[in-house]
């Protein structure tokens, strides 16, 4: 009796396809359109070489089929959820068994997360894939092991997996689709001098539904004001000096509107003496003290809350009183955060009375 053999051999599938050339790289970032709950078309297997006779397709050829995978840069390494952290790999229909039809050959494929940079990763299949023409999908996650939300899906049909090894030079996309159609970032955010923090915002698909990804996902950008705030080699947002910033996200091809985030600070200031009563005209020395600052940035300016009617008071903090009696307000701000001040009461009285003179009139009686 003649039997059939399967090969022994050990082969190699370089799926490389590029999304914007479509030559021989599967790109985690891919364009719109395609299919995206199911399979494409299931293409009638070409087994090669051919066989003599009926051949089952647990009898056919097989190899473990190998896939490349552009992984695009990130903002930072994360050890948690984030877009395209993993994708699915299946060959339609490859796979051995005597069921119709043939069942697909299908395996994970994990990003390297402590890699933020773009670059290339092979993943092979543990199970053999049948040499033949077949379609090929490729689905995008949010989270490893082919879990979370769908991020992007490629898919391409008419894929030969040689005897050898080798494909075609190139291999055409017949469809790409990305998910994720909008980002938008989280509006009234802010973050305080000298910390970093991610910044919330929202990722969603063509029909609104918000899609789970973590802050590493995304680029961060400034658009204004950069002496207010810096953007962190990793992605994060961290305060600089007290103020207003504006800042941009960026994931894959979309941009954000732009948001604003305001930068606060932990300044606080004493004034002493805390509360004063003056003589009209007479001149009075106060000292501020600010803490919650970086080091020669503990200045304050001064003012008279009254303006001139109030009084005058010099850059040194010495306030000198209006003639008329009344109640004032000293007013002074720090100059690193000049959202922070502090106020003092001043009670300004009327000089006393010169003197013994009473003011009245004196009659004598003989």
């Amino acid at each position: 009796m003649r039997r059939h053999r399967s090969s022994n051999r050990r082969f190699v599938f370089r799926a490389v396809l590029v999304t914007a050339t479509a030559t021989l790289l599967i790109s985690a970032a891919t364009g719109c359109g395609g299919w995206f709950g199911s399979n494409p078309p299931r293409p009638a297997p070409t087994p090669s070489p051919a066989p003599i006779g009926p051949l089952a397709p647990s009898q056919a050829q097989t190899t473990r089929a190998t896939l490349a995978i552009r992984w695009p840069a990130r903002s930072r390494a994360i050890d948690g959820p984030a877009a395209a952290l993993s994708a699915t790999v299946t060959l339609i229909g490859a796979g051995l068994g005597n069921s119709a039809p043939a069942p697909d050959v299908q395996w994970i494929a994990n990003r390297d997360s402590s890699r933020r940079e773009a670059h290339v990763s092979r993943h092979t299949s543990p199970m053999p894939a049948r040499v033949g023409t077949w379609s090929l999908v490729v689905r995008f996650f949010s989270k490893p092991n082919g879990t979370g939300d769908i991020i992007a899906v490629a898919t391409a049909i008419g894929v030969r997996l040689e005897a050898d090894g080798t494909l075609p030079e190139s291999i055409a996309l017949t469809a790409r689709a990305t998910v994720i159609t909008s980002l938008v970032l989280a509006e009234g955010q802010s973050v305080m001098v000298g910390e970093a923090q991610d910044m919330p915002f929202e990722a969603r698909d063509a029909n609104k539904n918000l899609i789970a990804l973590e802050p590493g996902a995304v680029f961060l950008a400034l658009e204004a004001n950069s002496d207010r705030l810096r953007v962190t080699d990793d992605s994060r947002v961290e305060g600089l000096r007290p103020g207003a910033a504006r800042i941009i996200a960026r994931l894959d091809d979309l941009t954000s509107a732009p948001v604003t985030v305001t930068v606060t600070s932990r300044a606080a200031i004493s004034v002493s003496p805390d509360a004063a009563t003056i003589t009209a005209g007479a001149a009075q020395p106060f000292m501020a003290t600010v803490s919650g600052v970086p080091n020669g940035e503990d200045g304050v300016t001064w003012r008279v809350q009254e303006g001139d009617a109030g009084g005058t008071v010099t850059a040194a903090g010495v306030y000198q009183a209006p003639t008329a009696p009344g109640a004032y307000h000293l007013v002074a701000t720090s100059r690193f955060d000049p959202s922070k001040n502090a106020v003092v009461t001043i009670t300004v009285q009327a000089p006393a009375p010169s003197g013994g003179d009473t003011g009245g009139s004196m009659i004598i009686v003989q």
